[in-house]
């Protein structure tokens, strides 16, 4: 009995292999057109988009160092009101769920 040398079984193997893995793979569905919700909101985005960088693009003209200062100091001042007032809601949320002890 003759025995195929494993160099010449190699290539019809891989052929094989190859067949049976391109059979298995799954069709790719059709991509489904947007709706109007998704272009609304891509629209909504883009509007946005623009008029954020609208107003990057003054702040940056706008090199007075005076109003500078008078945002720095309402955002400093904001950002505090926002800390203390967050820290009494906290606490008066930890008493009405704990109750008096």
């Amino acid at each position: 009995m003759a025995r195929a040398h494993p160099k010449s079984m190699a290539a019809p193997l891989l052929l094989l292999l190859l067949l049976c893995s391109a059979t298995s793979a799954a069709p790719t569905p059709l991509p489904t057109p947007p709706g109007p919700l998704t272009q609304l909101r891509a629209a909504a985005a883009g509007y946005l988009g623009q008029a954020g960088s609208a107003a990057g693009d003054l702040l940056e003209r706008l090199s007075l160092p005076s109003a500078q200062e008078k945002i720095r100091n309402a955002y400093k001042t904001g950002a505090a009101a926002v800390v203390t007032y967050t820290g009494i809601l906290t606490d008066q949320l930890y008493h009405w769920w704990q109750g008096e002890e």
